[in-house]
């Protein structure tokens, strides 16, 4: 780029045109860049001490200076500053008020050789600045979307690409595909990763190892999905070697997965081939979770789930010799399946399931023959219905008994039998927590249950204090309970975090 200032005012439009299409920028942009590159040459002239403005007459191109001065009530700073009485008597024909601004016009200048080329590398560094801003602005909400780059350079730690009229984004190594390596000159499609800003313009990062550039390619090379007659809902990846693809079409004539994989798999071998040959299962997806779970373990079979809305997990339940495709190579298969569903799943085979079952089922009939001081016989038929807690039972709506052809007198006995075990639980546990020193806090808060605080209080915590202090592993262990989801307990120490020490959730 070459700025060659003139006192010709013509010639200054001329140049402003050429070097905005050459930086590909607004004319505007270019012009407020050149007035702030002659502010530096006029304050050498007027005084570095002096607030200078330049303007440049957009259909002219005359250049005029302006002294920037402001009215004050008493002068401070003799350079830049004028006493309210005096600019009334030396502007009489002007509205006069304190904190107001008045520019006076200065004489113009005539530039010699080494304040043009000072305005020069201005106006480059401010036209730098612009066109990182632009690119800033432009980019910031296109984030994870494709695009054709150049491989402009190898560094040690990354390369340098380029896209889109000569922006340009950064490869680390972690986001390329294992083993793969690109050389200068090479085009390849990636999407933007992340772009945040920077002293040096922003920084654009790349990715083939984003979900979202399966997603995109899919929208580029399959008609069905480019025209929105399939739509894709979900995308994991294990990048360069294994991905699960969700698909659906609300038209009931489309094979969306057919029409995906194409003939002899002819179609989605194009996307493959566009990640070094990545193997992608395209799966149909559906609204019922259940069965689109099914679907994501494919091409293992699937004998039942049981599903766990509360915790957002699911157990899978196998014959033995499909478990190994279930989970798959180091793990692959459940893997991608539980980040394409965003369902917890833990794999079990059948008789690992009945063993469980039959654990649970022997522990509830002990447990209601002692609590509910009843016969065997009773206890394992309710335990059989799916009562497995005197909590269950306590409850349920006598109702419910009652349908299980119980006797209505037998089951209000039942549940009389169930709330006075659990009431004489809960007094004893007060007993007991009454006997530490468990504070205030801890005792009125109702995110812990009595037995949770008691545990608590033998492991040490005694206030929430205590508690926002542990990690979630601890807690977790503390309370010994695997039923809670861990992003549940991480959750509650953020949130007990935030309220002990508000000073450092607030940074």
């Amino acid at each position: 780029m070459s700025i060659k200032l003139s006192n010709r005012e013509s010639e200054i439009l001329q140049v402003i045109e050429v070097v905005a299409r050459e930086q590909g920028l607004e004319p505007d942009a270019v012009i407020t860049a050149l007035e702030q590159a002659l502010v530096k040459p006029a304050l050498s002239k007027y005084g570095v001490r002096n607030d200078i403005s330049v303007r440049i007459n957009r259909d002219t191109g005359a250049i005029s200076f302006y002294r920037n001065i402001s009215v004050v009530a008493e002068v401070s700073n003799p350079d830049q500053e004028i006493q309210y009485e005096e600019a009334v008597i030396l502007y009489p024909n002007r509205s006069i008020e304190i904190g107001q601004s008045i520019s006076e016009e200065l004489p113009a200048i005539d530039f010699d050789r080494i304040a043009a080329a000072a305005s020069r590398q201005v106006v480059a560094d401010v036209l730098q600045n612009t066109r990182r801003s632009q690119h800033y602005n432009e980019y910031k909400n296109r984030v994870g979307e494709m695009f054709t780059v150049t491989v402009k350079r190898d560094e040690i730690s990354f390369y340098l690409a380029e896209f889109d009229n000569k922006v340009e984004g950064i490869f680390f190594k972690e986001d390329l595909l294992p083993r793969e390596k690109l050389k200068v000159g090479e085009r390849v499609k990636a999407v933007i990763r992340s772009l945040r800003p920077d002293s040096n313009g922003p920084v654009v990062r790349l990715s083939r190892t984003a979900p979202e550039l399966l997603h995109a390619l899919m929208y580029e090379k399959i008609t069905e999905v480019n025209e929105g007659i399939i739509d894709v809902k979900s995308v994991a990846r294990d990048p360069g070697s294994h991905a699960k693809v969700a698909v659906y079409s609300a038209d009931p004539g489309v094979d969306a997965v057919g029409a995906c994989i194409g003939p002899k798999g002819s179609r989605i071998k194009t996307v493959s081939e566009e990640l070094m040959g990545e193997k992608i299962d395209v799966i149909e997806w559906s609204g019922d979770s259940a069965t689109y779970i099914i679907n994501a373990l494919s091409p293992a079979q699937i004998a039942k789930v049981i599903m766990d809305e509360e915790t957002h997990s699911i157990e899978v339940i196998t014959s033995q010799d499909q478990l190994s495709l279930a989970i798959g190579r180091r793990g692959q298969n459940v893997k991608l399946a539980s980040a394409l569903t965003g369902w917890r799943i833990t794999l079990l085979t059948e008789e690992k399931e009945t063993e469980r079952s039959n654990k649970i089922l022997d522990e509830a009939i002990q447990l209601f023959c002692d609590s509910l001081n009843i016969d065997e016989l009773m206890a394992r038929f309710l335990a059989t219905e799916g009562f497995y807690t005197i909590e269950d039972i306590a409850a349920c709506d006598p109702q419910d008994l009652i349908d299980l052809d119980l006797d209505a007198g037998i089951a209000i006995e039942l549940q009389n039998r169930a709330a006075q075990f659990l009431a004489e639980q809960e007094n004893q546990l007060l007993e007991e927590l009454n006997k530490t020193t468990i504070q205030d806090d801890l005792r009125a808060d109702t995110r812990f249950s009595l037995e949770q605080k008691y545990k608590l209080t033998q492991n040490g915590c005694n206030s929430l204090l205590d508690v926002a202090d542990l990690s979630s592993d601890e807690l977790r262990e503390i309370l010994a309970d695997d039923q809670i989801d861990p992003e549940v307990i991480n959750a509650l120490i953020l949130e007990l975090r935030a309220q002990c020490y508000p000073s450092k959730g607030n940074e």
